[in-house]
């Protein structure tokens, strides 16, 4: 009976992950791919059945890629990181995205990749696993580097930077904007009404502009459609 349950959600996984796939460009699933599969590498954990259906179909599928252009674009990728400097250009559009992201889940690489959509570059600030254990009572299941290394091998950030201190108020993130600078500030539809105006007034500080995503409960498709229009 186990056996019969698991092969039905097998076999939906890849039935869906035939429409999922079309949703997204070749580099975008390239992205999300590599940064699944990196996240699996690390935890020995799969990120859920869709991204796995996505995977499968995106491997066996020559016209999508192969594992040797998945492994190329990594190499090529980490050439790139290695080779050069953040150097921010006046013709290029700055995104920030803040976050705990204690390890990836399909919901939020969609959000990565639909950030990446508004911007021409995209800086990912991760609040430290320390910090994660002290203001949410839980420490992130991926290493602060681990997950910096996933974002930039996979092409999901240009620029990652580690949040650690015990300052937790909104003048602390407010000082961060400032340095920081982005075009674009990335937030959340789910706020309620006191985050969305601390959100305006911290984009407001740099003349960014504020764009709310949805937030993703749960990781099948039926629940990223939002994101994805």
């Amino acid at each position: 009976m186990r056996r019969e349950k698991a092969e039905l959600e097998f076999q939906k996984a890849i039935e869906e992950a035939e429409t999922f796939v079309g949703y997204f460009s070749k580099q975008e699933l390239l992205m999300m791919n590599l940064a699944a599969l990196c996240t699996y590498q690390v935890t020995g954990k799969t990120i859920d059945k869709s991204i796995a259906g996505v995977m499968l179909k995106a491997t066996l599928n020559k016209e999508i890629f192969s594992m040797d252009e998945l492994r190329g674009f990594r190499e090529k990728r980490e050439e790139t990181l290695r080779n050069s400097k953040i150097v921010r250009s006046k013709d290029e559009k700055w995104g920030l995205v803040h976050g705990h992201y204690s390890r990836f889940t399909l919901a939020q690489i969609v959000g990565f990749v639909v950030a990446r959509r508004q911007c021409n570059k995209l800086a990912v600030l991760l609040e430290s696993s320390e910090r994660s254990l002290k203001f949410k009572g839980r420490e992130a299941e991926i290493s602060d580097k681990d997950r910096g290394n996933i974002l930039l091998a996979s092409g999901l950030a240009d620029e990652v930077e580690i949040i650690k201190g015990d300052r937790y108020d909104d003048e602390f993130y407010r000082e961060i904007i400032k340095l920081t600078k982005p075009e674009v500030y990335f937030g959340n539809q789910e706020w309620d009404e006191e985050r969305r105006r601390e959100g305006e007034l911290r984009a407001g500080l740099v003349g960014a502009e504020i764009i709310l995503l949805p937030e993703v409960k749960g990781s099948h498709l039926s629940d990223v459609e939002d994101l994805l229009a």
